[in-house]
């Protein structure tokens, strides 16, 4: 599952995206812009955090997803 599709569809019902990626990005230490660039592709996923972010999905996101 492509991250752009894990935070689309996983989001809270009244969540806008900004505050489910503002969330995810706590999650990971990261800003919510930072998250947004990856989701839209304006920013390569350094390797470390490829694996946080597989850990933090649980698995449902794989490192291969996040490769382009």
């Amino acid at each position: 599952m492509q991250l752009r599709d894990y935070l689309l569809h996983t989001r809270n019902k009244d969540e806008t995206v900004y505050d489910r990626f503002r969330r995810f990005g706590k999650t990971l230490g990261v800003s919510m812009d930072c998250v947004r660039k990856w989701v839209y592709q304006q920013r390569h996923i350094n390797d470390a955090m490829k694996w946080k972010i597989v850990d933090v999905t649980g698995g449902k996101v794989k490192v291969e997803d996040m490769m382009w």
